[in-house]
């Protein structure tokens, strides 16, 4: 089967063309410093952290892995990090005898501002990490990791917070888009001792994450035509020999592996556009293929006014993704505009 999910600790040897990044990151963190690493979706950036963060484990340093996609803001993505540690939450509950305040234990106080819970969290997740009765060795410092880092929350943490976050004494490993990090402020990217750039990979590369993932031996005109459709990215890669081959890995005849070579390829082109096209295209492949920008249930699974639809079905048409043609979907009325998605995306 092919493996199409990030690497986790138990498969090191697929890791490709991110070998001397994993040592960078590893070096910087054991020593207790902090390392951003970047680069666009499918780049193999959670792959990196858990393996980074299995091979430090090894090494006796403890770790706390957070998502931050899930966290809505900057303090609640400290705060899940001080839950990931294990240092329980104040409780705080409104009181109805201070008007927009809140009362900690049998204090009134007033509502905490972004900073304030932000300052807070850090707090507890220095609680967390150090016992003064009993300190973790000074040459294994604890490690926090934080994937899927995005927007502002980067600037807002690793800027607003930057002295306090230096003094948990720990080392950090942050993964974010490419796009996040070159929006970074230069307060927070003195935060981190180095900012890793996960390069695409070439055609020689990429063929060695086919060959190493697939669970048979692939024909190279297969594999060239697959390392062709793909965009540089790992996942892509993958993904296109899944559609190529099945999950499996079966050998499918060359007339099926070439069209699911043309569809890993249109994949990507849409990937470029952004997310919305990306979006518009999955609901209306749900949909039967063919939608009109004032479709009722286009409109309500996006949750899109019938403008916003119908500006991204004319950005689909013009990128060659979608056809159009009026119609009279009951046989009378005004003709609308219908689009048909392309026979790769159907």
């Amino acid at each position: 089967m092919f493996i199409a999910s990030p690497l986790t600790a138990r498969e090191p040897e697929l890791l490709v063309a991110r070998e001397r990044q994993l040592e960078l990151v590893i070096e910087a963190t054991a020593a207790g410093g902090a390392s951003l690493v970047h680069g666009r979706r499918g780049m193999g950036k959670t792959s990196l952290l858990n393996l980074a963060a299995s091979r430090l484990s090894d090494r006796g340093h403890r770790i706390f892995a957070v998502s931050a996609s899930l966290a809505t803001d900057g303090p609640g993505l400290m705060e899940l990090l001080a839950d990931r540690v294990g240092e329980p939450r104040q409780e705080w509950v409104e009181d109805p005898r201070l008007a927009g305040g809140l009362r900690l234990g049998g204090r009134s106080v007033s509502r905490p501002t972004d900073g304030g819970r932000l300052l807070e969290a850090v707090d507890r997740v220095r609680d967390g990490l150090w016992d003064d009765d009993d300190p973790p060795p000074p040459d294994r410092p604890p490690v926090l990791l934080v994937d899927d880092l995005q927007g502002q929350m980067l600037d807002r943490v690793f800027g607003l917070a930057r002295d306090a976050l230096w003094s948990l004494r720990c080392g950090w490993v942050v993964a974010c888009d490419a796009t996040d990090a070159a929006a970074m402020t230069d307060r927070a990217a003195l935060f981190f001792d180095q900012l890793i750039d996960l390069a695409p990979l070439d055609a020689s590369e990429a063929e060695r994450v086919l060959r190493g993932r697939a669970p048979g031996e692939l024909q190279q005109d297969l594999v060239d035509r697959l390392v062709a459709a793909s965009d540089g990215t790992p996942r892509s890669v993958v993904m296109a020999a899944r559609q190529a081959l099945g999950p499996a890995g079966t050998r499918p005849d060359r007339q099926a592996a070439e069209a699911a070579t043309r569809r890993a390829h249109t994949q990507a082109r849409l990937a470029e556009l952004g997310r919305s096209p990306s979006m518009l295209v999955a609901v209306a492949q749900g949909l039967g293929g063919t939608v009109s920008a004032s479709d009722p249930r286009l409109l309500e699974q996006l949750g899109w006014s019938r403008g916003r639809a119908a500006q991204v079905l004319k950005q689909l048409e013009e990128n060659g993704f979608a056809t159009s043609s009026d119609a009279r979907p009951n046989g009378a009325g005004r003709p609308r505009t219908m689009y048909r998605l392309s026979e790769e995306l159907r």
